[in-house]
């Protein structure tokens, strides 16, 4: 029985996420990434197009909006402070390399999801925890 319920979660799984091959059928995409502390002390190596200085909301397309990139990767806590740590740096990574496990349009939407169920008493931390998984 245990091995039916771990198959059930892996099948669920890729069908969330999607086939690591995507759409063009790269099979490389295998590239984790760099942790929230690596980008925030490492600002010269960000992805040309993302600056510091930069809203999270001009690269996530949500959140809040007063908060640039490098605040919320600098942010502490948990909550809504975890959100932006890991989707800041998950869209650092997939700027970064074109390996990256997951695609730019896959980091805001899971981050956008987060900040949803966050202001709506929902399950955001399932989302964070998603981008976390990559970092």
């Amino acid at each position: 029985m245990r091995h039916v319920l771990t198959l059930t979660a892996l099948v669920a799984l890729v069908a969330l996420l999607g086939s690591p091959a995507g759409a063009g059928g790269d099979c490389c995409r295998d590239w984790y990434g760099y942790s929230p502390g690596y980008w925030k002390n490492h600002t010269d190596y960000w992805p040309h197009g993302v600056d510091p200085c930069d809203d999270v909301c001009d690269h996530l397309d949500c959140g809040p909006c007063d908060v640039t990139m490098l605040e919320a990767l600098r942010a502490r806590g948990g909550g809504m402070n975890a959100l932006l740590r890991m989707g800041a740096a998950a869209y650092l990574n997939t700027m970064y390399r074109n390996d990256y496990v997951l695609e730019p349009w896959r980091v805001q939407l899971y981050f956008c999801r987060g900040v949803y169920w966050w202001n709506n008493d929902g399950n955001w931390e399932y989302w964070k925890n998603l981008l976390e998984t990559w970092d």
